[in-house]
């Protein structure tokens, strides 16, 4: 079991910096404060109650945490509660070895499983702490953590991130894209995606092409338009590796024609791109040359039930 975290007796300007150092010890800017209001002693207390309930498995945490998110100032709170365990697991976890250790026996740290278990659950009314807290985080892994649970919330999160898709701020708009793409396709998804497809950043175009690798056949030509189209070559392989998400013979097309033009060019990181791509697409191994990747094409034939899982 995790210490247990004094966050409900410090102050919020304090806890927010807990929450944005946690990617190290290095000194950092700092950070933009978010003061969500004054907890009532009432509220703090409940609180305390909450997380006592909670890290000894009580019987009627559900009805507490309930209860708490149902009012904005104690529901942004008792997240804050949650994202300070998973951050406490993340900042001490050497990633090299952890990742290792994770692959080799399907390990996950259960304190971190629960905490994002309680913020998948308290759901909307998570939304402005994510947002304010990690999202708008300078700090990477805040930042990071923001992306993946707003992700995990899905649509209730959407009417938050809708601002931040036009903010001025280069690096909250592409944090917003990236939230956006994480969450289950959807018909407001997409079109969000597809609109920042055409930010004048190429990082927050290649972060919404990005997203709609697994779009509709509306977003495989918007995919095939940017390969050939956009003027960063950062952007054209995304928006290639996007593409092995679509299998139709267009795309296989327009993957085979962007590796000659990679080729042709000198253009090594494109190439290395569309030969992955295509790989994807052909279900096979190693890399052919343009000539044979087109007597392929002459002979593959779609398969309309696989583009249908994609």
């Amino acid at each position: 079991m995790l210490p247990r975290p004094a966050i409900f007796r410090l102050p919020v300007a304090v806890t927010v910096l807990l929450l944005s150092s946690a990617c190290g010890s290095a000194p950092a800017p700092p950070p933009r404060l978010y003061e969500p209001g004054e907890l009532s002693p009432q509220d703090r207390q409940a609180l305390v109650e909450a997380e006592r309930a909670y890290r000894i498995g009580a019987p009627d945490f559900d009805a507490r945490r309930a209860a708490l998110a149902g009012e904005p100032l104690t529901a942004l709170w008792l997240t804050r509660l949650f994202v300070r365990d998973v951050l406490f697991v993340r900042e001490r976890r050497d990633p090299d070895q952890q990742q290792a250790f994770a692959a080799a026996a399907g390990h996950r740290d259960q304190n971190e499983v629960r905490a994002i278990e309680q913020i998948v659950a308290i759901g909307g009314a998570a939304v402005p702490c994510l947002v304010e807290d990690l999202l708008k985080n300078r700090q990477t892994v805040p930042r990071e953590l923001g992306v993946e649970l707003l992700g995990r919330i899905g649509a209730p999160a959407l009417a938050a991130l809708q601002p931040l898709l036009a903010d001025s701020d280069v690096r909250l708009r592409r944090a917003a894209v990236r939230a956006t793409a994480a969450m289950p396709a959807s018909a407001t998804t997409l079109e969000r995606l597809r609109q920042s497809g055409k930010d004048r950043d190429f990082t927050v175009r290649a972060e919404a092409l990005r997203g709609l690798a697994h779009g509709t056949d509306v977003d495989a030509v918007l995919l095939r338009q940017a390969l050939a189209g956009d003027a960063d070559p950062f952007v054209r392989r995304v928006a290639a590796e996007s593409l092995a998400g679509h299998r139709d013979r267009a795309s296989a097309q327009a993957l085979i024609d962007f590796l000659e033009r990679c080729s042709s060019g000198g253009e090594r990181k494109g190439e290395a791109v569309a030969q992955a791509s295509l790989q994807k697409l052909a279900g096979s191994g190693g890399p052919r040359t343009v000539a044979a990747w087109r007597t392929w094409l002459l002979e593959w034939r779609e398969d309309p039930a696989a583009r249908l899982r994609q």
